[in-house]
């Protein structure tokens, strides 16, 4: 029996594909987590450096801290779900690199660092 062209699968829409993509999204949305984590850091050690033992009543302080400690939980809660699905040898690589590109590209955006980056 010959198939016909309708009745050809795409190749692209397999359920490995599907796997693969969930595993680089969590990895994307915990490198995001992970550049806003160093970010919140950053400028709460700045606060922290200005206003010493102020920061306590400053509203912006509780803020940011409270993202950061938003921003680590849903990482540990992410990559547990990614853990779950995936062994450490494909899931952690992912992870890492993606956490790497996460704080570069929030201290290039949010902290203006990019002035201190070679494109050479």
């Amino acid at each position: 029996m010959g198939q016909t062209e309708n009745n050809v699968k795409n190749p692209f829409f397999t359920i490995h594909f599907y796997i693969i993509a969930f595993l680089i999204l969590t990895s994307l949305l915990s490198g995001a987590f992970g550049g806003l984590i160093s970010t919140n850091i950053k400028i709460l050690t700045h606060f922290f450096d200005i206003f010493e033992f102020e920061i306590l009543i400053s509203p912006t302080a509780w803020i940011f801290g409270g993202a950061c400690i938003f921003c680590v939980i849903s990482c540990f809660m992410n990559i547990n779900a990614t853990l779950a699905l995936y062994s450490q040898l494909q899931a952690m690589p992912t992870y890492e690199s993606c956490v790497i590109v996460g704080n570069l590209m929030s201290g290039m955006i949010i902290m203006k660092e990019y002035q201190y980056y070679s494109w050479n």
